[in-house]
């Protein structure tokens, strides 16, 4: 039966079917492959795009039927709740007394996905909070924006002014009244009131000096702003039927502050599809076709969370992005190939097989045609991926995306795997049936960084294929003619590498036929030399030039073996498979055995597809001066290769690397070294970087940092964080890789309190929400990986590249917005309402209002309510198109130039002064007595309505002063508002006796109206309080013009602001300075160093799972896809 994942309870057995969610930590126990093995994904926990692979203790991959698991009795014993993602140990004792260990490989963490699996059984061992996921997230806090902390300092320093303006005024009342004490006066009774009563008359009198209706209308803005975000037409994904949406408005204006932004990588930057791409054969370049990709609609619209950060925004100083999911879409496609010297990209959509290069070269017996049919050949063998047909078609399940994607770029040329078994493999080559004998496998590991496959052929003969790093694969191939193309393959793979493409170098070796696949740094060191390689200087090049594109990258090389050469190798192999002690360095020994004397055929290039805009919105917030961070749990070198196709790190960009594995060294493992190149600790890597950056230490250099996760765990403790901090933010970009979730998070909170600036996280996955809730702003990717991110998040969309419009349009309007909508609230009320200390004088201190109640009420509510709506909504700085072309506009914003404490207290005093004039020019005009042609006078509500009358016209047209883009509903706002003043009036003070208030105002309106020196007074004294004010503002747009200003006045004057903002960023100084710089800091490498370089210029990067008990040889041997699976019931 279904139930909700809320009933399971520590100790049911739960069923879980393909591409779900696993509900709680579960402890496998059997499933529907062979031998208990299931193939999980965990990019939402860690953001890694291959497969793992876990297996169930054989005693218990028997209980695959209902009856078995009823009848099943054991108790389970494990560690207690914890955060670590990569550690489990238990116990199963069953009925029998029979003890089964149980370890990580039989660990099924909730977050992780069911892949390539029909089914699992699991036992439930952590549900709820207990779980791993839930350990590693954190509590949400609640977020303020930047402006509304300093607007609430602001209203603690109007308090204090406010109590010191009442302390002073009870004290004048109080000398006053020492002073006035003639009997003839009648104060006895005022004076019967004490110092307390009059403190608490004249706070009551100030006390709107702080605007209460702030925080209402700065509520209600935000809300509509936040509708705004989700109303934009232009952050509309149609593809998934989702918009933007804020899922808070309380953040709107920090958008506009970003310094830092921090993200994920798979899924947010990439789309998590590999894709083949293109491949170099004998020197020649081919294109593959285009695969179909299926993208699920998750018809999950973006939020804005909170609406407290809409400024915030517009002041982003740094991202934290995730990777997988966030940057890239999370597919993998096979991109390109090098083979004897030739670049063959992948067929166009609309282009037949029978038109491209690589198909003609075959057909027309081309020179390079055997070369490309063994090249072909070894993409549909050497893989340990299990194919199952489905309604006559044939689906792939890989534990590695890249090694999916290699057999459908070889499907595409006709090259179609078919069958696999526990001995062989079976293709469908060019419409010939092949059969293959698998007779030995050795695993790809991060440190061989290549990957073989032993097979005899259908003619009997041997081979062994190899895969790699052409830094690997290279020295590797044989003498004499078997390498012709290495030189042109590598030139293709650094070609590749440069479009961001992940490459792999593959060689066949003539022993026993052996193919290889690797890291190009690790395959061209196995190939021959001389004739033997005559390919390789060209696939080189090809190499660079996939490395160019971003692509990634693999060399193939291959080996014929003779018999007995294979006989007597396998025996050592044997020996060393079963060895008690050493077993991985005696693998590896045999391994150099024989992958040697390798045959060139070419490279390939695998695009880890990024989503569609990334690089150019990545330049276009560093544009904005906004720090872009990539932390990710993946692959240093898939890290690496992301960040060069999405143009984060160019090929001349230095690179500090930071992988140790320890805090320091001890002298006893120094002494162990002896001649080896020495291992330094996390502690003197740091040290020595940030002494080689010297006084450009905190300075932005052309300089990226790499670290991983085990080396960010020494460098965050407490005594080295100050000094990875420093040479943190003296570099343009910081990748971090294999990092956790909690880890992405103290990474995010180190930035932020330590710079004070604001920091945006973006991701998609569970794994991301812990940075999300620790940033500033927190963005969430509604993708492939859930919807934990966006339900974390602050605001979602669907795409990343509609970050630029959300932070450069949105963030920073909305700044701008917020800001002048609370300078004006502050700046209305202080004009009205120390009017009253105005009067306070002019009235002995006696505590007297000079307005009426309901017109000092309705000030707020009513009669200037209406212009911050206007500013709050509908002010732009500049038009939308000009603030995406022109991101260098941003800058003012992410400074904060528009709020901060000088701009506040030069609105106040300039506030004050309004208030003097529009007080004391009314008094001066009464002080005549003509106000009326008979000579009457009138009494203080006369006075006090028309110095009302004089301030609601003042500062609606302050409002107009202050607005950037007039629109119809600012004049509506503005002339609406006095309008409604002069109708109030007109109503008020006609309404007693029949409704019983205002008597006081009764014929108030004919009294005031009828007086010319009001009209008089209307006309000169708004336009002699404001006069001030527009001559600075003459002076300032004349001689202080701001970029922003300047821009703006030229799209008025419908001119190209392009010549305005093409001045160079780096005077020839500072250009010279960060040169000298970046040679001083990369002045001494490493061979290590050297040979790690090479291997990102030629944009290695395979994505595989290591370390685990079920090795690729196992997976292999495992299968029969020759026999139909047994029905489940």
């Amino acid at each position: 039966m279904n139930i909700r994942w809320e009933q399971l309870q520590v100790g049911d057995i739960c069923k879980v079917v393909n591409n779900q969610f696993f509900p709680a930590d579960l402890v496998l126990i059997s499933s529907s492959e062979p031998q208990g093995i299931s193939f999980i994904e965990t990019s939402n926990l860690d953001g890694e795009t291959n497969l793992k692979i876990r297996q169930a203790q054989v005693d218990c991959a028997r209980l695959d039927t209902v009856p078995a698991l009823a009848h099943f009795r054991a108790t389970l014993q494990c560690e207690p709740p914890n955060r670590h993602l990569y550690e489990f140990n238990g116990l199963l004792k069953d009925a029998n007394a029979k003890t089964i260990p149980l370890g990580l490989d039989q660990m099924l963490l909730r977050g992780a996905m069911l892949r390539n699996t029909t089914w699992i059984h699991g036992i439930v061992v952590y549900t709820g909070h207990e779980t791993k996921l839930m350990k590693n997230s954190t509590k949400a806090p609640l977020k303020r924006s930047s402006i509304d902390r300093q607007t609430n300092t602001h209203i603690l320093m109007l308090f204090l002014i406010l109590l010191a303006l009442s302390l002073l005024s009870a004290a004048f009342n109080e000398l006053w009244m020492h002073n006035h004490s003639d009997w003839y006066i009648g104060l006895d009774d005022a004076q019967n009131a004490h110092f307390g009563f009059n403190f608490l008359t004249f706070l009551i009198l100030y006390n709107n000096l702080i605007p209460i209706s702030l925080q209402v209308t700065a509520e209600i803005v935000r809300f509509f702003q936040a509708k705004f975000i989700a109303m934009d037409s232009e952050m509309y994904h149609e593809a998934t039927d989702t918009p933007a949406m804020a899922r808070t408005s309380n953040l709107n204006e920090e958008l506009g502050m970003v310094k830092y932004i921090f993200s994920d990588k798979t899924g947010t930057l990439t789309c998590n599809v590999m894709e083949f791409h293109k491949c170099s054969i004998a020197e020649a370049k081919f294109i593959a076709m285009d695969s179909e990709m299926y993208h699920e609609a998750t018809d999950t619209p973006a939020m804005a969370r909170t609406s407290n950060l809409n400024e915030e925004l517009g002041m982003v100083k740094y991202i934290f992005s995730d990777k997988t999911g966030t940057l890239t879409c999370n597919v993998m496609e096979f991109h390109k190939c090098s083979i004897a010297e030739v670049i063959y990209n992948r067929p166009g959509p609309n282009e037949r097989l029978e038109d491209t290069l690589l198909y003609q070269n075959l057909q027309r017996n081309h020179p390079t045609a055997p070369i490309i049919r063994e090249f072909l050949t070894m993409l549909a063998i050497c893989h340990t991926v299990i194919p199952e047909r489905i309604d006559g078609k044939i689906n792939y399940h890989a534990a590695s995306p890249d090694e999916r994607a290699l057999v459908l770029g070889a499907a595409m040329f006709g090259y179609v795997f078919d069958t696999r078994t526990p001995q062989t493999v079976t293709i469908d080559a060019a419409g010939v049936r092949e059969e293959y004998t698998v007779l030995n496998v050795i695993d790809f590991t991060s440190a061989r960084k290549r990957m073989s496959v032993i097979v005899r052929t259908p003619t009997g003969g041997i081979k062994l294929y190899c895969k790699g790093a052409d830094s690997v694969v290279y020295p590797r191939l044989a003498r004499g003619p078997a390498a012709p193309h290495a030189p042109a393959t590598l030139a293709h793979l650094e070609h590749f590498a440069a479009e961001g493409l992940r490459t792999l170098v593959f060689a066949q070796a003539d022993l026993p036929h052996h193919v290889y696949e690797g890291a190009d740094s690790v395959v061209y060191p196995r190939l021959a030399r001389g004739p033997a390689a005559p390919h390789a200087p060209a696939t080189l090049a090809h190499l660079e030039h996939f490395a160019a594109e971003g692509l990634r990258t693999l060399v193939f090389a291959q080996a014929d073996l003779p018999h007995h050469v294979y006989e007597e190798w396998s025996n050592t192999y044997h020996k060393a498979s079963i060895a008690i002690q050493d077993r991985e360095q005696k693998i590896e020994e045999a391994a150099m055995l024989i992958e040697n004397n390798l045959t060139l055929l070419g490279a390939t290039a695998i695009e880890d597809k990024l989503q569609d805009g990334v690089p150019e919105t990545i330049a276009a917030l560093l544009k904005a001066n906004i720090h872009v961070w990539v932390l990710t749990g993946d692959k240093q070198e898939t890290a690496i290769n992301i960040a060069h196709s999405a143009r984060l790190i160019h090929a001349s960009m230095p690179l500090i690397i930071l992988n140790e594995d320890s805090l320091d060294v001890s002298h006893l493992h120094v002494a162990m070294l002896d001649n080896l190149p020495r291992t330094i600790g996390t502690r003197e890597s740091i040290s020595r970087h940030a002494v080689d950056f010297g006084d450009n230490l905190r300075k932005q250099n052309e300089v990226a940092l790499i670290i991983d996760g085990k080396t960010l765990k020494y460098a965050m403790g407490c005594d080295l964080k100050k000094d990875f901090l420093d040479l943190c933010i003296s570099c343009k970009v910081v990748v971090c890789c294999r990092v956790s979730p909690i880890q992405k998070a103290e990474v995010v909170e180190m930035v932020s309190s330590a710079t004070g600036a604001v920091t945006l996280a973006i991701g998609d996955g569970a794994n991301d929400v812990a940075m999300i809730q620790r940033a500033s702003v927190g963005v969430g990717i509604s993708g492939v990986e859930g919807l934990q991110a966006v339900c974390a998040s602050d605001y979602s969309i669907a795409q990343f590249r509609f970050l630029l419009r959300l932070l450069l349009v949105h963030g920073a309007w909305n700044y701008s917005r917020i800001s002048k909508l609370i300078l004006y609230s502050f700046y209305k009320n202080i004009c009205l309402y120390v009017i009253e200390l105005w009067f306070a004088i002019y009235s002995a201190w006696s505590g007297q209002i000079l307005f009426e109640r309901w017109t000092i009420g309705f000030y707020n509510v009513i009669f200037t309510a209406l212009p911050p709506f206007a500013i709050g909504l509908f002010d732009k700085l500049c038009s939308p198109e000009i603030m995406l072309r022109h991101p260098v506009l941003y800058i003012p914003s992410q400074q904060g130039l528009l709020f901060n404490v000088r701009v506040f207290w030069v609105w106040a005093v300039n506030s004050l002064l309004h208030s003097v004039l529009l007080f004391w020019l009314p008094m001066l005009l009464a002080s005549h007595h003509v106000m009326w042609p008979s000579g009457k006078d009138g009494g203080y509500l006369v006075l006090g309505n028309f110095v009302y009358t004089y301030v609601v016209l003042t500062v609606c047209l302050k409002a107009g002063l202050s607005t950037h883009s007039w629109t119809w509903v600012t004049h509506l706002a503005i002339w609406g508002s006095v309008a409604l003043w002069f109708l109030f009036i007109l109503l008020y003070s006609n309404i007693y006796p029949m409704v019983m208030i205002g008597g006081v105002m009764r014929g108030m309106d004919r009294m005031v109206f009828s007086s010319l020196v009001f009209w008089l007074g209307l006309v000169l004294i708004p336009i002699a309080t404001l006069i001030p004010d527009l001559l600075v503002t003459v002076i300032h747009n004349s001689a202080f013009k701001t970029m922003t200003e300047a821009v703006r006045e030229s799209e008025i004057k419908q001119r190209d602001p392009s010549a305005l903002l093409s001045h160079p960023r780096h005077s020839l100084t500072e250009t010279a300075r960060l040169l000298q710089n970046v040679r001083s800091v990369f002045s001494r490498r490493s061979g290590t160093r050297a040979t790690m370089e090479l291997e990102l210029s030629h944009g290695f990067a395979f994505s595989q799972e290591e370390g685990g008990s079920v090795s690729q040889a196992d997976v292999i041997r495992a299968y029969d896809t020759s026999q139909p699976r047994a029905p489940h019931s």
